[in-house]
């Protein structure tokens, strides 16, 4: 498996289906979970694994598809009732939308 991801899942940092469950679609790398940036945990947690590559001297990282674009079905956006969890505090992909991709660049400063 690839670590980042499943220390992401070990931790619940990921979107949901409206049915609970961990919510993937296709981008880039294929099948792909996606991070709740809503969550202040999500984004220490991301910062820190995106600091790492900093630390071992990348000079910058590109904040890429997190409009967030997915690739099924065509080229689209996440539903609007996917839900971000949040810190406690779950709202629908519909509600926070516009923020997600700020949300994921503030996680890198």
């Amino acid at each position: 498996g690839y670590p980042v991801y499943t220390e992401g899942r070990e931790n619940g940092f990921y979107c949901l289906a409206p049915d609970g469950g961990e919510y993937h679609n296709v981008v880039w790398p294929g099948l792909c979970a996606f991070p709740d940036f809503t969550s202040a945990r999500v984004r220490r947690w991301w910062g820190r694994n995106l600091r790492a590559l900093l630390d071992e001297g990348v000079s910058g990282v590109w904040c890429d598809m997190n409009e967030p674009s997915l690739f099924v079905p065509k080229q689209s956006t996440m539903p609007p009732d996917v839900v971000h969890p949040g810190d406690g505090h779950p709202r629908r992909h519909g509600e926070v939308h516009n923020t997600y991709g700020s949300l994921m660049a503030r996680a890198v400063r």
